[in-house]
């Protein structure tokens, strides 16, 4: 049976609630509740739907690009050099790849950006074709509504951060490999960093280690834990902490120590969604927030417009973000410890 905090804890992605310990994975049979949205609550949501619309773009043109510049890029990588490395204080090496090593793994970040894709779309589905009851509940559970909240926001909370730093003097410079860029490389190098920093930051760092708690707590199916979508557990809140810190950090070496504040911001919400959703919402945002270099490159007037209005309605979505963020930080206290031994106790009442 529901409780009056049930609604609360599913809009921020807990798996369970809070205070009855309702397995919000067990209501899929279950009839759909009518709507007990407040109309201040109702506005926050709906003033998401501008940028919601716009990502849902952004996801389909960069996809677009990704597809039309697949051969080209493939050609432009043969004589090229990436490495394949881990990040703990370090960046730390174990694979270089050339000629058709790094063929294959262009091979399969553009698989792994169109499986997310296709993911995130197909779970969002609702925002286009169900405008029936309880539309603005579905919506606000989909991945493009959070990356909608979240992107655009980040950006502006970035640009804002850059522009006091820059007032007080201190420069970010930006490293030589993005300078110049042509399609192929641009189309690499950002596609690169979405699908690589993605395994190495969030799976790594928060993935792994929660793997490893639900395997500490005889959870059987404690692998799927590394596509992420785990949900909000003091544990996971301390591991998206962990991992965001040290993506900032890694950003040290190229950018400079003051491009940790602006990284942190964006960290931060790839990890929430790597957390709420899984591993294809934190790409899929990844590709879009860097994929605005491939736009002025490919389709560079396009490419302006839509990365204005992704900053406007990022402008919008600030208040809201700031909310979920506060709300999400006051429910910590009240979260169960790893959310695994909250699924077994709540498994154990319903056979009771």
């Amino acid at each position: 049976m529901a409780c009056d905090e049930c609604d609360k804890c599913r809009a921020m992605g807990y798996k369970f609630c809070n205070k009855c310990g309702q397995n919000f994975s067990e209501e899929s049979d279950e009839p759909e509740p009518e709507s007990t949205v407040s109309p201040n609550e109702s506005l926050l949501i709906k003033s998401v739907y501008p940028a919601m619309f716009i990502i849902l773009v952004a996801i389909v043109i960069d996809l677009v690009l990704l597809v039309v510049n697949f051969g080209t890029t493939f050609d432009w990588v043969e004589d090229k050099t990436t490495k394949l490395y881990i990040f703990i204080t370090d960046f730390i090496v174990f694979a270089k790849l050339t000629e058709t090593g790094i063929q294959l793994l262009w091979v399969f970040i553009t698989f792994m950006l169109l499986f997310c894709g296709g993911i995130v779309l197909y779970r969002s589905r609702s925002i286009l074709i169900d405008f029936k009851d309880n539309y603005m509940e579905k919506v606000k559970e989909t991945p493009v509504y959070w990356l909608g909240m979240t992107l655009g926001a980040s950006i502006v909370i970035q640009l804002i951060i850059m522009l006091i730093l820059n007032a007080m003097g201190v420069s970010t410079p930006t490293p030589s490999e993005l300078k110049d860029l042509t399609i192929e490389k641009a189309t690499f190098l950002f596609s690169e960093a979405a699908v690589i920093e993605e395994l190495t930051m969030r799976v790594f760092w928060m993935g792994i280690p929660m793997a490893l708690v639900a395997l500490f707590c005889g959870r059987k199916d404690f692998l799927k834990n590394l596509w992420g979508g785990f949900g909000a557990s003091k544990v996971s809140i301390l591991f998206l902490f962990i991992s965001t810190i040290i993506f900032a950090y890694a950003h040290v070496g190229g950018w400079g120590m003051w491009k940790m504040f602006p990284v942190f911001a964006g960290g931060l919400c790839m990890g929430y969604l790597y957390m709420r959703f899984g591993l294809h919402a934190s790409i899929i945002f990844h590709m879009i927030n860097d994929y605005l270099g491939v736009w002025l490159v490919a389709i560079p007037t396009f490419g302006s417009i839509l990365e204005i209005l992704i900053i406007l309605t990022g402008i919008v979505c600030i208040p809201v973000l700031f909310k979920r963020g506060w709300e999400g930080l006051r429910a910590i206290k009240g979260l169960p410890v790893t959310g695994y031994e909250t699924q077994d106790e709540s498994s154990d009442s319903n056979t009771d």
